[in-house]
């Protein structure tokens, strides 16, 4: 008996079973492109679309469901804004691979649907990038990752939002002609084919000649008006000089010829040289030549014979010559009128200029041998 009510339980419970699998409704799952075609088939990395729907309604899309792909989990509603489709993207292969979807839903079987994904060959250019000038043709050599040409491969070269089309021949060979430009500019040449992933290179194209803009960006342009700069404010800076020194000397000439304080651009020489920093040398004449004092006004005034050579001046310690003028000093005439006995109730000029010429001390006491002589002489 219990062996028989075991069996009845049994059949039961799997009655029970096979009337709830009856009542599951089935989806229906359909793959297709972005121009809405039926696919079973795409290249790796590009996106296809998965489209859900009752099996026995299929003009009416689910939402509400989960999609499982490449390892992934993505639950689709109908807030996603890619409603009523689902969109995927195929995965990075080696080599041609199937792979299986599945879609649930609630209330619903599992729904499985394969799809191959294909691996892409890539695109190689040689050579790897170029430099042209306007005109010229850029000759380029499209292949595969083999090694060997592909024909019918479209290539395209950009520049300044600029297309220019060609295609290779069977040889895998593509001519582009390069366009005109101003100055030197980047540019692009992408190629492409289906069933291959795209390639890109990167290159420059010039002026014919080069132009202005070109030259004054040049680096070595930049260098050599630096030096050309240099040079003039050099020279300038040197002409200044001469020229300076020249009007100083001027100046300095005329007032001596014509007796006057030395004066420079209505300035006294003198405060000239007090506004520069105090040497601890003072101005000294080694050799001068004395003449005769002479009386003018009750003063006593110290006079020279220049020579035949310009007047030069030199604020630090002068070596005299026998053609050189050098300024006069007041240890200078207070040693002559010491030499001389004659220094109380005289007043001295001061701005007398003398030749270096002989010693001073020597002169001074080679004329009071003189006079001394001629005393002796005419006395009684």
């Amino acid at each position: 008996m219990h062996k028989t009510v075991y069996m009845l339980t049994s059949v039961l419970l799997i009655t029970l079973i096979l009337a709830s699998i009856s009542q599951c409704k089935e989806l229906e799952l359909i793959i297709v492109n972005e121009d809405i075609d039926v696919i079973n088939e795409v290249y790796e990395g590009e996106t296809f679309l998965v489209y859900v729907t009752d099996k026995d309604n299929p003009s009416q899309p689910l939402d509400n469901y989960t999609v499982m792909f490449n390892g992934e989990t993505y639950y689709f509603d109908r807030s996603d804004p890619n409603y009523p489709f689902c969109y995927l993207t195929a995965p990075q292969v080696s080599s041609d691979r199937k792979m299986q979807i599945v879609v649930r839903k609630e209330g619903y079987e599992d729904a499985y649907v394969e799809i191959i994904v294909k691996n892409k060959a890539k695109l190689f250019i040689y050579p790897s990038t170029f430099s042209v000038k306007s005109g010229d043709e850029i000759t380029v050599e499209v292949r595969d990752e083999n090694g060997n040409t592909v024909k019918d491969v479209d290539v395209k070269l950009e520049i300044e939002g600029k297309e220019i089309f060609s295609k290779t021949n069977a040889s895998g060979i593509a001519v582009l002609k390069a366009p005109d430009v101003d100055t030197k500019t980047v540019a692009y040449i992408e190629v492409s084919k289906e069933g291959y992933e795209s390639a890109k290179i990167d290159g420059f194209i010039s002026p014919s000649q080069g132009s202005l803009l070109d030259k004054l960006n040049s680096r070595n342009f930049f260098i050599a008006i630096g030096i050309a700069l240099s040079i003039i404010f050099f020279f300038a800076g040197t002409i200044r000089y001469i020229q300076r020194k020249e009007e100083i000397q001027e100046t300095c000439e005329e007032n001596i010829n014509e007796e006057k304080p030395v004066e420079f651009e209505g300035k006294p020489l003198r405060s000239i040289e007090d506004s520069k920093p105090v040497s601890k040398e003072r101005i000294e004449i080694e050799e001068i030549i004395v003449g005769e004092p002479k009386k003018e006004g009750g003063k006593r005034i110290a006079t020279a014979k220049p020579e035949t050579s310009p007047i030069s001046f030199r604020p630090s310690k002068p070596k005299a010559k026998p053609d050189t003028w050098v300024i006069g000093g007041d240890s200078i005439i207070e040693k002559i009128d010491k030499k001389l006995g004659k220094i109380e109730g005289k007043e001295k000029d001061l701005t007398r200029w003398l030749t270096g010429k002989e010693d001073i001390a020597a002169k001074v006491d080679e004329k009071l041998k003189e006079i001394e002589k001629k005393k002796k002489s005419n006395s009684p």
